[in-house]
Formats: C-alpha cells, structure tokens, sequence
C-alpha cells in the first residue's frame, strides 16, 4: 500500500466509532457514579433532619412544662426519655449556660485547677445560639466516611425562650454504607469499562471492515485490475455503494 494512501492510526473510522462508544459508556459510568451516591447521600440527609427534630421536639416538649430550668430538675426530665442513640444531648439556660450534658454523669462537677468551686461550662455553638433566639436548627454532613449531624430549639414556656436543646449524633454506621455503595460502584465501573473497550473494539472493527473491503476493491482497479468485483453483502447504503 502506498504510504501516501494510509490512513494515519487516529483519523481511521475504526479508532473514531470506537472512541465515540467509549465517550458514551464514559458518561454513563461518570452518572453510575454520581447520581446514585448523591441521591442517597440526600435521602440519608432528610432521614436525619426529620429523626433529630423530632427528637428535640419531644425533648422540648417535655421540658416545656418546667417554669424555669435548672439543672436538677431537667436532669430529672431528661432521665425519663430516651436518647435513641444520639452521641450527646444538651440543656442550656436562656445565657447559654449548661444545666444538663448527657456526656457527663449526674452530679458530676468539673474543679478549677486550684481545686475550688465547682465551674460553670456554656455551649457557644453556633446550633445553640440560634435557638436561644428562637430558631429551629439543622446541619449534617458526611466527612470521613462518616454522618455528623446537629439540631438545636428552644424551649418555650408562654411565649418566653427558657433554654435551647442540642443533640449531635455522629454515625458511622450509615457513612460506612455509604462508602460500601460508593466502593461497589467503582468495581462495577471498572469491569463496565474493560467490556466496553473489548466491545468498542470488535464493533468498530466490524462496521469498518466493509469500508475498508471497499477501499481495498478501489485501489486495485485502480492499479488497472478492471475485472475485479466486490460483491455486495446486505441491502443498506454500503451495499448501494
């Protein structure tokens, strides 16, 4: 063959319906891998604002009965219910002042380091503050394989704000399951993309094949062979041509 008359490797049709099937199996892969994972990263989402609400809102109902907080009598409160496996609950007062912390034993006191009196601790988180001001509050977000979430409301007593509940729950469990799905989609990835090179290459190999039988028949009448014959396979443009 004249080297004037080759096709240079990348400009052939062959390397060109291949690389078009494998653009199109690439953003099938790329949506394989994002859509499913953002979808469920929401769904888990909203699954943890409507839980953490609706356990601040029983909680606040509860302490709603009190008149006034304070630190005996919401413990008092918060020992009847049930924490549903959060990772740590807070009562503060309207100053932000912590009257009950599910992280620390009852009674439990913190001493200064000249082993005096006993030290007031607050909880200046943001989540807090805003509901000191009468806010309703959610954040949650995956990190490290894993779902931190925060809620906090007030606590209402005739229309005056008497404290603020806050609940964190840190799940890893959840984040974990996340993470599985997100693993088992690359494995499918990878075996998606190694049969689809093998399949781009063996059909763009066969729709290339009668073009290049045709360009063959070409150059050898034109070499002078007049009585050469392609015969025609099938009834569709290539075989009219």
């Amino acid at each position: 063959m004249n080297k004037k008359n080759k096709v240079p490797f990348f400009a052939s049709l062959q390397v060109k319906y291949a690389l078009s099937y494998f653009v199109i199996f690439a953003v099938v892969l790329v949506l394989l891998n994002t859509y499913p994972l953002m979808a469920s990263q929401e769904l888990l989402f909203t699954s943890k604002r409507d839980s953490l609400k609706s356990q601040t809102a029983v909680m606040a109902s509860a302490l709603m009965e009190l008149e006034s907080l304070s630190a005996e009598q919401v413990a008092r409160v918060m020992n009847m219910l049930d924490s549903m496996g959060t990772t740590r609950i807070l009562v503060t007062a309207p100053a932000g002042l912590i009257l009950y912390d599910s992280t620390r034993q009852p009674g439990e006191e913190e001493a200064d380091s000249s082993g005096g009196e006993a030290e007031y601790r607050y909880a200046l988180y943001q989540e807090v503050v805003s509901g000191l001001r009468g806010n309703d509050v959610f954040y949650s977000r995956y990190v490290d394989r894993m779902f931190t979430s925060t809620a906090a409301m007030p606590i209402v007593y005739r229309g005056m704000v008497i404290g603020a509940i806050y609940i964190l729950e840190v799940d890893r469990a959840q984040g974990q399951l996340l993470d599985s799905l997100q693993q088992n989609l690359r494995t499918i990835s990878l075996v998606i993309a190694a049969v689809t090179v093998v399949m781009s290459t063996f059909f763009s190999k066969m729709l290339t094949a009668r073009i290049a039988a045709l360009l063959r028949a070409i150059r050898i009448v034109g070499e002078g062979e007049y009585g050469h014959r392609l015969q025609p396979v099938g009834r569709d443009e290539m075989a009219q041509l």
